[in-house]
């Protein structure tokens, strides 16, 4: 029986080895629906994206696209065409491809779907399927690598001991019917964060508060990603939420839930019913403040004035933030032009012009001086209503815009809103708070530059300054992955995390879609905190190295004999 027991090991450890050893190429995807701004190109660049994201996450490598584009060219294949499972044999052949990835991108009313396969060259057949759908395509990536990949080993970048255990309150009435899957998603990006990618000592609980929704006994905490989403697959939208119910459950979260002593503490409140009573958030509040659990609460398209405020202060008394959901719709008006109308806090605004920064709120500061009316992003202009006679909110823009702008829409796409950029963002600003673990000292700082912007960084690996270094010497513009995180205390509010660079990847690996500049950081740094590629999310930046200070102390070599 011990034999039979070794001989199963080895054979999983050389199963294993074989696993991180294959090499996949990964042909360019075919666009079942080319448009002017949904190209050929686009399914290239989705390539690399795939591509760079599981290189990222996963133990998996990846053939250089250029050697996959020259085995296309050289076979007379084209991946908008025709590819036949002899076609992947030939190519995987033509670069010593292990694997071949290989699918399709559609685009139907402000939506992406894809449907990819992975192909094993040497065992002729299917290892893995995918179909996701999503509203944009970093995300989607993220999903589908998620699916492609999902027997390789994640990565692991950061570990700690700490304890972090976190209550997601979640209005499920009815009324949170549309916004639904972006919570659950959003959820899922805040687990992910707060957990670095469950890696960490999590627990997390989803309280539900609606009618339908009583025994709140019976929700236990989830402990691995599996487990959330069996938790989130089980309940939702029925119902109606009033303010006794919401106390209810109020109540279970802050004193009956087995709040571990020594972990980090959150709350996320989500509310979409107006019925909240003021008067026993507040001693709530207080009770959460004096177990240490923070309070952050998200309003959603429906609630307006007392609600709203409601919630903004009982984040206030809780030490957390308030957050309320940006909706955004496109709509096309008689004669095709588009139109980009926005929802935030009752207000409507539209945009000839489409920025993706609205996802970071549609106010310039969407936290700070909450009593006061907040400025608009200067992309937007405001349309006004008399909220007496039209009761417009996000669910309903489609109907009131038309009358209130006076143009005659035809057609417009699904409603999108940034409620999971919310989760993230929230997720993110943790960071510092569950991360304590104590780091590596800074080795050198760094002066770069992307052409325009020059500011001071942290290197604390020797690997990653060795590549700057050589990088300076050459006079060399090279690209450098980054986690944003922001820093009040710094020149320009952002941060470059010192234990997060990617500096080992070539041009050919990174899609237009997670390039920046600094410049567009500083200006919007709660877009690039909340948003991007993979958790926490990643930017490249085309840099050039301008200074190097060194940050170790130096001994005299008298000093090394006392």
């Amino acid at each position: 029986m011990k034999l039979y027991y070794i001989i199963l090991i080895l054979l999983l450890q050389t199963y294993t080895i074989n696993v991180l050893a294959q090499e996949t190429a990964v042909i360019p995807y075919k666009i079942a629906n080319p448009t002017e701004n949904f190209t050929i190109e686009t399914g290239k660049e989705y390539a690399k994206l795939v591509s760079l994201g599981a290189m990222l996450s996963r133990d998996v490598s990846f053939i250089p696209h250029n050697r996959t584009d020259a085995a296309l060219k050289k076979l007379s294949l084209n991946s908008q065409r025709i590819i036949t499972e002899e076609n992947l044999r030939k190519i995987g052949r033509m670069v010593n491809a292990d694997n071949v990835l290989i699918g399709t991108i559609l685009k139907s009313k402000g939506r992406y779907t894809s449907e990819s396969i992975l192909y094993s060259i040497r065992d002729r057949e299917i290892v893995s399927k995918s179909r996701v759908s999503s509203g944009n395509l970093l995300k989607l990536a993220e999903e589908e690598l998620n699916e492609i990949f999902y027997n390789s080993p994640r990565k692991i970048r950061i570990t700690t001991d700490k304890q972090i255990d976190a209550v997601i309150l979640t209005d499920l009435s009815y009324k949170v019917s549309a916004d639904w899957t972006s919570i659950k998603d959003g959820i899922k990006k805040f687990a992910d964060n707060i957990s670095k990618n469950w890696n960490l000592n999590t627990q997390i609980y989803i309280i539900p508060f609606a009618d339908k929704y009583r025994e709140l006994h019976k929700y236990s905490a989830s402990k691995s990603l599996q487990s959330l989403n069996e938790k989130l697959n089980q309940i939702k939208p029925a119902g109606s939420a009033s303010a006794k119910i919401l106390q209810n459950a109020l109540n279970h979260s802050v004193k009956n839930i087995p709040w571990r002593k020594n972990s980090e503490k959150i709350l996320i409140i989500i509310s979409n019913s107006e019925n909240i009573d003021g008067n026993f958030l507040e001693q709530y509040a207080l009770t959460a403040k004096s177990k240490n659990i923070a309070i952050n609460t998200i309003s959603l398209g429906l609630l307006r004035e007392n609600a709203l405020e409601t919630l903004k202060q009982f984040s206030v008394v809780g030490a957390g933030h308030h957050y309320s959901a940006a909706y955004h719709q496109r709509m096309f008006n008689e004669k095709g032009d588009k139109v980009d109308v926005f929802y935030q806090e009752g207000r409507i605004f539209y945009s000839l012009v489409y920025e993706d920064t609205w996802k970071g709120g549609l106010f310039e500061d969407n936290r700070r001086k909450q009593s006061i009316i907040q400025k608009p992003k200067s992309f937007l202009s405001e349309v006004l209503y008399d909220e007496q006679k039209y009761n417009v909110h996000p669910y309903n823009l489609k109907k009131f815009y038309p009358a209130l702008s006076s143009q005659n829409i035809i057609n417009s796409e699904t409603l999108e809103n940034n409620i999971e950029s919310i989760m993230n963002k929230i997720g993110s600003e943790y960071e510092n708070t569950f991360s304590k673990q104590k780091y590596k000292k800074a080795i050198a700082k760094v002066q770069i530059s992307d052409g325009n912007i020059s500011l001071w960084i942290q290197i604390k690996d020797e690997k990653d300054l060795k590549i700057v270094t050589e990088n300076m010497s050459a006079k060399n513009y090279f690209p450098l992955g980054a986690v944003i995180k922001k820093g009040p205390n710094d020149p320009y509010g952002i941060i470059f995390h010192p234990d997060l660079y990617i500096t080992e990847l070539g041009k050919n690996y990174i899609p237009d879609l997670v390039k920046t500049n600094i410049n567009k950081i500083i200006k919007d740094p709660d877009y690039y905190v909340s948003n991007g590629l993979l958790t926490p999310p990643v930017w490249f930046i085309d840099i050039k190295v301008e200074k190097i200070e060194n940050l170790r102390r130096e001994y005299d070599v008298r000093e090394l004999g006392r």
